[in-house]
């Protein structure tokens, strides 16, 4: 059963609000701000319980706590409710109600915020599940995988050279993904704390590992951010590969500079306008027959939220795909 408590000034008046709320609610009336699922607060005790209120939202965030506010009608405070989609810091006040209550209306109310509180505390659970499993994956694989690099360089490339070849790259591939998957799992847990990175030189890096076949790499920025390199190559990476795979064997990528941050355009096919917020969805994929898993560009998009930055997609110049990167502090060469 859900819990209620109910912080109103007038003694009568908290006594048979409490009364009513019993109906469905467990109810406290201890005038002491309490861990439960909901409070209630009217105008004259809410500035009060303003501090203690938002300490208890903040402590339990992203957990959904709700509070409600029942005024006088004759009242002029003045409470503007947060839009529960665009909010980032926790608001003291999610529902206002005007006295006299009727029942109905306070009952549906109610029900409204504790679904609402329910569904954050679902999410939370989800998300905290999904973080242990990435985890335990990452872990468990890890170690194979790292042992596989080390005995992969150790293999004669006498007999099959390609086929050398070919095992370095799965390996490598393989702790990529993981890298990937622990950052569309965990977000911000999974990033380190940054190191100043030339964005020149990581990207250089990021092209010399994968397969470019007769495609050309175009830099035209300079300058360095702070952040993680090691996600800052596998963003740069799947790019890259992404430029590759639609743009064509022989296609130029080019890396160049925004008044805050930078892009990575290409001269290949583009993507079609009705499609440019789909290519961040996990699991979006127009190559699943050539190996596609969707994982690359959620995983672009997710980093450039970990690190607060806006990730867009247009047409470049050529007419093929530009990625914008920007609200990024890059420091400028001299």
């Amino acid at each position: 059963m859900n819990q209620v408590q109910v912080l109103t000034a007038d003694e009568g008046n908290r006594r048979a609000l409490a009364a009513v709320l019993r109906e469905r609610y467990a109810v406290e009336v201890d005038q002491t701000v309490r861990a439960v699922d909901c409070h209630i607060v009217d105008d004259r005790t809410l500035p009060e319980y303003r501090e203690p209120l938002l300490a208890h939202k903040r402590e339990h965030q992203p957990l959904f706590c709700p509070v409600v506010l029942i005024r006088r009608e004759d009242t002029d405070i003045n409470i503007k409710l947060p839009d529960p989609d665009t909010a980032d810091a926790p608001q003291l006040v999610d529902e206002i109600m005007t006295a006299p209550v009727d029942k109905a209306i306070l009952f549906r109310r109610l029900s409204n915020l504790l679904v609402r509180r329910a569904n954050t505390r679902t999410l939370m659970e989800n998300a905290n599940r999904l973080d242990r499993f990435a985890s335990m994956l990452a872990h468990e694989l890890r170690n194979p995988v790292t042992i596989g690099q080390i005995y992969s360089q150790q293999l004669s490339t006498d007999e099959n050279a390609e086929a050398v070849e070919y095992i370095g790259e799965a390996f490598d591939h393989l702790e990529a993904m993981i890298d990937i998957l622990l950052v569309l799992a965990r977000g911000h847990e999974a990033v380190s704390d940054p190191t100043t990175i030339r964005l020149a030189d990581t990207a250089r890096a990021a092209w010399d590992v994968i397969d470019t076949g007769d495609a050309t790499l175009v830099i035209e920025v300079d300058g360095a951010i702070q952040a993680d390199e090691t996600y800052i190559r596998h963003f740069f990476r799947n790019l890259f590969e992404n430029a590759v795979e639609h743009g064509g064997s022989d296609v130029t990528v080019t890396v160049g500079a925004l008044p805050a941050g930078f892009y990575v355009a290409d001269d290949g096919t583009g993507i079609p306008p009705a499609e440019r917020e789909s290519v961040f969805e996990v699991g979006y994929t127009t190559a699943s027959e050539h190996g596609g898993t969707g994982l690359g560009l959620a995983f672009v998009h997710e980093l450039a939220d970990i690190y607060d930055w806006e990730c867009t997609v247009t047409e470049s110049e050529t007419g093929g795909a530009r990625f914008e990167v920007t609200d990024v502090d890059v420091t400028r060469s001299d």
